[in-house]
């Protein structure tokens, strides 16, 4: 299969998009603390069902759903930290016009199948996927990155001294599109979702979209992080995730918290802070697709702006800290 990318905007119609995955179950039958792996092998188990509800989801709407393997030894052959899964495909590439940007490195599985699929004439390598070879602190990711049509709104909060010459090549490679730098705080796509033309879905503390985006209209969510969501206080997370994860049933497994805090630190974010109903995929200017129902805030804004949410149950996001956008990459929308 060969797909030609092409995307201006987060609300065209989806056509083609890539799908992540986790480790199998098995994965973690090798480790001997029944109160470390059964719990890992239930995220697993639940994710996968999940991502199987939503590839369906997807494939009703008429999606074709590309599915990328996760590429991984053994777990018993990692002597430190186990890398990522594939899981989010949006982190390290995204599609411009009808560019797939490599920005950095994240699971080979992900690169290998993108390689694949899409012509080497559509594909561009940006220069922290170069530099992150010789330093693996030289990270560019591509959520920093949200194109709007004639618009690049880029995030250069995470990029320190490399900052200013990794946005010269977005001007440089894409000389017809405005570039907007913004200091939002990171991965654009975890403050900030445009939905449609003339709407936004955005954290409270974002309060530039008058120049941004000029007479939009923003529905804005305060102090609605997963803290709010699960209704957890920080005592409650701070001594032994400190606000890095949450899995429900082991907030005393503190086997399971140490595993995961010593070994699979690359797994996890910090998703105290974390709002997932800015993280949607849209799928036309008339759904999109959101991981709760009971946002009244954001259900009366979508029903204002005449969208449907289309509900897709994502149980173990608080451990993943990953939304619906971060888990897919839309490689094709109509034009």
């Amino acid at each position: 299969m060969q797909i030609k990318p092409h995307v201006r905007n987060k609300w065209d119609k989806l056509k083609t998009v890539l799908l992540g995955t986790t480790h199998l179950p098995e994965f973690f039958d090798p480790i001997k603390n029944a109160k470390i792996r059964e719990p890992l092998k239930v995220i697993a188990e639940e994710t996968l069902e999940d991502l199987e509800n939503f590839e369906q989801i997807l494939k009703d709407f008429g999606c074709t759903v590309i599915r990328t393997p996760t590429k991984h030894k053994h777990i018993e052959e990692y002597k430190g930290s186990i890398p990522r899964n594939s899981m989010q495909p949006r982190d390290g590439q995204l599609v411009i016009d009808d560019k797939l940007v490599f920005t950095t490195h994240d699971n080979e599985g992900i690169t290998n199948t993108l390689k694949e699929i899409v012509p080497k004439e559509n594909i561009m390598i940006h220069p922290a996927f170069l530099d992150w070879q010789t330093n693996y602190k030289d990270r560019f990711y591509a959520p920093c990155v949200t194109s709007v049509d004639e618009k690049l709104i880029i995030d250069t909060s995470d990029n320190g001294d490399k900052g200013p010459s990794y946005v010269d090549w977005f001007r440089k490679k894409f000389p017809h599109k405005k570039i907007i730098e913004v200091t939002a705080g990171g991965h654009t796509d975890a403050c900030m979702a445009t939905i449609k033309p003339g709407a936004i879905i955005s954290l409270h503390d974002i309060q530039k979209y008058e120049e941004t985006f000029p007479g939009w209209d923003v529905c804005y969510l305060p102090d609605q992080g997963s803290h709010h969501e699960l209704r957890i206080s920080w005592e409650e997370w701070k001594e032994d995730v400190g606000g890095k994860y949450w899995v429900e049933g082991q907030g005393d497994n503190h086997e399971f918290q140490s595993y995961v805090n010593t070994w699979l630190d690359e797994w996890v974010g910090y998703v105290w802070e974390t709002v997932f109903d800015t993280n949607v995929l849209v799928l036309d200017e008339q759904h999109v697709c959101i991981s709760q129902q009971t946002n009244e805030t954001v259900n009366a804004f979508l029903k204002k702006h005449k969208m449907e949410g289309v509900y897709v149950q994502w149980r173990h996001r608080w451990f993943w800290d990953s939304g619906l956008h971060c888990i897919t990459l839309d490689l094709e929308r109509e034009y």
